[in-house]
């Protein structure tokens, strides 16, 4: 999951002395504090029993936090120690797998989230690109005329290997795309990490 390259902004409230009570949301941070948890909030929504908050000790949240934010910011150190195009690579798969997700996810709520992240991480990648000045590598935006919600395609390619997301956007700053889709519908991640390691060598 590359959600560690947002803003980490955990939403709770304090419902009595000694303990904080965090929305199921919180997923990254819910992992990371598991051990600590005092009590599971359910709630019916509709047919189901799902679990919307829990429950810790503020002395507990204080210190997971603590933890959860150095384990944050030791992610993006790595990430960010990468080079420009294995960053792009990354990102571009993340892009890749949440954008099949909510394409297979029945419930609205997580086809959203889906969607959104895809949204996020995609402005993430053009900046990115924006910067890289590998000779066989470009990007851009063209407009599908067939298209009537999602007109605009990112395409991202290397060498022979492409890869594109519809979106309902124009980011500024892009260029258009000089190339053509290629016709692979991408049933697989085009991009090997190691063959981009070889390629910035």
């Amino acid at each position: 999951m590359m959600k560690f390259l947002l803003p980490q902004k955990i939403k709770k409230r304090k419902v009595e002395d000694g303990k904080i009570r965090v929305l199921a949301g919180n997923a990254g941070f819910i992992r990371h504090a598991r051990q600590h948890i005092i009590q599971e909030n359910k709630a019916y929504r509709g047919k189901y029993l799902i679990t919307e908050s829990y429950d810790m000790l503020s002395d507990d949240y204080k210190k997971v936090l603590g933890e959860f934010k150095r384990m944050i910011e030791e992610k993006r150190k790595k990430f960010y120690t990468c080079s420009l195009l294995e960053q792009l690579i990354l990102l571009l798969k993340y892009i890749f797998i949440r954008n099949k997700q909510a394409k297979l996810v029945e419930k609205y709520s997580a086809e959203v989230n889906a969607y959104n992240d895809k949204a996020q991480f995609l402005e993430m990648a053009l900046n990115i690109a924006k910067n890289i000045e590998t000779p066989n590598f470009q990007f851009g935006y063209q407009v599908d005329p067939d298209s009537t919600f999602h007109q605009i395609i990112y395409y991202f390619q290397i060498d022979e290997k492409q890869v594109s997301f519809h979106s309902e956007q124009l980011y500024p700053g892009v260029p258009e795309f000089n190339g053509a889709w290629i016709g692979h519908r991408n049933e697989s991640f085009p991009f090997n990490l190691r063959e981009i390691k070889r390629l910035i060598k």
